[in-house]
């Protein structure tokens, strides 16, 4: 008690010391209590500096959209803010390229497989059969006789209506014809009594008379006429001139000696031999609607296309296989651009940049034609819609019109030249690679190649033709 008087009269008379110690201990405890504050407080201005920096970043943000020209890269737009409506209407932009995409890529797969059907069922990739190569063989020779015949709405395959001239029997038929009414003075002066027969030999060296050298100038005029009507009447039933016989000179189509053979065409062979088809047959299809083969009323006289002479394969599988070579088989499979790269240009190879890569083979082919070059732009227009068809070149030569008169060829009246073309075609893989040989896929950097199969020869050397 008495410690307790004593310490209460010690803070009566020292009571400013008391108070000070007091506050002292309280500001101890209060800046103790402001500094746990004021971390809290930093840590919070860090936090609203961070989303404060965010949201500008937000608002002066970069995006790319897809550009006007499908071969352009991307646009870039900028500074905009990104918000869900800007994320949202991104979305829609590219969920409609997607979409879009994908009915453009199923509209060009219809249009690159129509009609393009195999030799034989079940012959690619392999033949299920030993005995598919020997029916593909009378399938492949009789498809080019097929597609100079005259036009059916039910063929399986685009047809000419072709054919050609009158043949040297049948005009000198005509002609004897006439040369023996003359001789009998059938419609001619020397009918009347007492006049001279145009039949009557002349003495050798001796004049005409005016009578005989009148009926020899209708003799010769009525056999001009007659040759043109044999003519006319034989260019009416056609619409196009070619040699119609496989093996003939002149055959305008080009096809592997393997048709002839007698051993099991190689599946080498047989590829080649497909694609050669398909490309002669996307041709025959471009003349056919060019010259209007469905119209009974048209003919050759009027047809764009007057004459097919050759056509022929330039290339397969433009910037991986060697140029003529055909299919030569590698170790190694090539490397290509892949889908989702931006395809690279070669003019080196080929005169509009495209080589075969991982979405599309290229293949070129020469077409040799007699046409008038009126309706050239109505013919590049056919090749186009046919199957992605494109001219990369031509040669123009004019032509002789009477001369060729002359071999039995009416072109009507419109000047015609000679083309020769060199053609580019687009094979999109997503169906083509399903048909391919297994043993010729690593040659053309298809997956799944194996060149051990189907028959094919050591990368060393070639597979060689049959004969």
């Amino acid at each position: 008690m008495n410690i307790v008087r004593l310490i209460w009269v010690w803070i009566r008379g020292n009571w400013i010391t008391v108070v000070s110690a007091v506050v002292l201990v309280v500001a101890v405890i209060w800046l103790g209590s402001i500094g746990s504050s004021a971390d809290t407080f930093r840590e919070e201005v860090k936090k609203r500096d961070a989303q404060l920096t965010q949201i500008k970043s937000l608002k002066q943000q970069t995006v790319k959209i897809p550009p006007d020209k499908p071969d352009d890269p991307p646009r870039t737009v900028g500074p905009i803010v990104i918000n869900n409506a800007a994320i949202e209407q991104l979305r829609r932009i590219y969920g409609k390229m997607n979409e879009e995409h994908a009915n453009i890529f199923n509209v060009a797969l219809q249009i690159n497989q129509h009609n393009h059907l195999p030799m034989a069922d079940g012959l690619f990739p392999d033949p299920v059969d030993n005995f598919k190569p020997y029916e593909a063989r009378i399938r492949y020779k009789d498809s080019f006789i097929d597609m100079t015949g005259r036009y059916s709405p039910n063929a399986l395959l685009p047809r000419l209506n072709a054919g050609m001239p009158p043949d040297a029997a049948t005009i000198k038929t005509e002609l004897d014809r006439i040369d023996a009414q003359a001789a009998l003075g059938v419609g001619s002066s020397a009918s009347t009594p007492g006049a001279p027969s145009a039949a009557a030999p002349a003495t050798p060296g001796a004049p005409l008379s005016a009578a005989d050298a009148k009926e020899a100038e209708r003799v010769r005029l009525t056999k001009q006429a007659a040759l043109m009507q044999v003519l006319k009447s034989r260019a009416e039933q056609l619409h196009i001139y070619a040699v119609t016989q496989m093996g003939q000179p002149g055959f305008p189509f080009e096809y592997g000696s393997w048709v002839f053979g007698s051993k099991l065409p190689s599946a080498l062979n047989m590829w080649e031999g497909q694609l050669g088809l398909w490309l002669q047959q996307d041709i025959v299809e471009a003349i056919a609607r060019t010259n209007q083969v469905s119209n009974p009323q048209m003919n050759v006289i009027f047809s764009p296309v007057k004459k097919l002479e050759s056509i022929s394969v330039a290339g397969l599988y433009v910037g991986i296989m060697p140029a003529g070579k055909g299919i030569i088989p590698t170790a190694a499979a090539p490397a290509l651009a892949s889908a989702g790269q931006l395809l690279p240009d070669n003019f080196g190879v080929s005169p509009s940049g495209r080589v075969s890569n991982a979405i599309y083979d290229v293949h070129h082919v020469n077409l040799r034609v007699i046409v008038d070059y009126q309706h050239l732009p109505d013919f590049f227009d056919n090749l186009s819609k046919v199957n992605f068809m494109t001219v990369l070149k031509m040669d123009l030569k004019s032509l002789d019109e009477y001369e060729s008169l002359k071999n039995g060829f009416v072109f009507g009246s419109n000047d015609c030249v000679m083309a020769d073309m060199l053609i580019e075609t687009l094979w999109l893989r997503d169906w083509t690679s399903r048909l391919t040989p297994r043993g010729i896929r690593t040659a053309l950097g298809i997956a799944g190649g194996d060149n051990s199969a189907g028959g094919i020869a050591a990368p060393s050397k070639p597979a060689a033709s049959e004969d």
